[in-house]
């Protein structure tokens, strides 16, 4: 049903239909067989033209392919399969990110006696997630580990829940950094087993996922760029003079070269995955001090940095690294200022 597709099948067959009845009948004359196969090769370009357009503009993929769902206070939301993002602007001027097509992924949910479906996508490697078919005005199962010692990120500093509207609205991973200092010092004390498992659940692990394409999909996007189906015209405008030779050689050496810029790609993507640390162990409080992988660590992880365990993972200077963004509660640490801005 795409807009792509089954008008053209329609078009298609009634050209085949005429066609096969000119056979039969030998009723078309020269005019009519040129019209015919003008509009035959007009419908074609049409086809031709707006596939390429699709691959060019997410936009206009997303009007063409799909459409658009239904309002999350009804069953309707489980027609959703893939959402729009698109970056906001801000004073008129775009915003970091690129528009995308992500797919939509569901699970259900029942937290402190109340149960819900939350929608999330993956966009940049930012999870966003939207609370579905429940009348709590948050996110229950993302917020419950920290309502309890603080505001969630979906209701007014003096506590008082904003509108229900927000539940089906996608927003971003609450993260406990805007609690109060005392929550920090004094209120959080660890995971316990409840909130370990929302937590896993929610945030996931401390891993990064770096997944390799594969080689013939990047070359399918090197292929498809209006520069290079501008070269594949002019060979082609080439091949209908005396110069089909020297067309053809053309073609090979556009075709080479774009391969070569999809396998650096590829190769780029392979370094990068290959910088990340391998896992070690640390030294965790979840009800008592546990030795975890470095992989396993979650949001909300009290951790030790002084521990023996973590000395062998220590540079030149001194200093541990440690995969993490982590709040300094307790001791002392020097921090290098080239590490905060990307700096060498």
């Amino acid at each position: 049903m795409r807009l792509d597709t089954f008008p053209f099948i329609i078009a298609y067959g009634v050209l085949i239909a005429i066609d096969l009845d000119a056979i039969k009948l030998s009723s078309l004359d020269e005019i009519q067989k040129w019209c015919h196969s003008f509009v035959f090769s007009l419908v074609l370009f049409a086809h031709v033209l707006l596939f390429l357009a699709t691959q060019w503009s997410v936009s206009l993929n997303a009007r063409v392919g799909y459409k658009r769902g239904g309002s999350a206070k009804g069953k309707e939301v489980d027609e959703w399969t893939h959402c729009l993002v698109i970056p906001p602007t801000n004073n008129g001027a775009q915003m970091t990110g690129r528009t995308e097509i992500v797919r939509v992924s569901y699970h259900d949910f029942n937290v402190e006696g109340k149960s819900g479906r939350v929608a999330s996508i993956n966009y940049e490697e930012t999870i966003f997630r939207a609370c579905l078919f429940h009348d709590a005005g948050y996110d229950i199962e993302m917020d419950s580990i920290w309502l309890p010692f603080g505001t969630g990120p979906t209701t007014k500093s003096d506590s008082t829940p904003v509108t229900s509207k927000v539940k089906t609205l996608f927003h971003r991973l609450h993260y406990p950094n805007d609690m109060p200092l005392s929550f920090y010092t004094k209120q959080w004390i660890g995971h316990t087993t409840k909130s370990l498992n929302l937590a896993k659940h929610v945030y996931s692990n401390n891993s990064i996922k770096i997944n390799l394409p594969p080689f013939v999909d990047l070359l399918k996007q090197q292929l498809v760029a209006p520069f290079f189906l501008f070269q594949l015209l002019c060979v082609l405008l080439w091949c209908l003079d005396e110069y089909w030779y020297y067309a053809i050689f053309t073609l090979f050496t556009l075709i080479l070269f774009e391969c070569t810029v999809a396998y650096t790609r590829l190769t780029n993507l392979q370094r990068l995955r290959d910088t990340l640390r391998v896992p070690f162990g640390v030294w965790v409080y979840r009800n008592h001090w546990k030795l975890v992988s470095s992989e396993e660590l979650v949001v909300g992880d009290i951790v030790s940095l002084s521990s023996s365990s973590t000395s062998q993972h220590a540079d030149h200077e001194g200093g541990t690294h440690i995969p993490a963004d982590l709040l300094l509660i307790k001791g002392g640490a020097v921090v290098n200022e080239a590490t905060l801005t990307g700096e060498r």
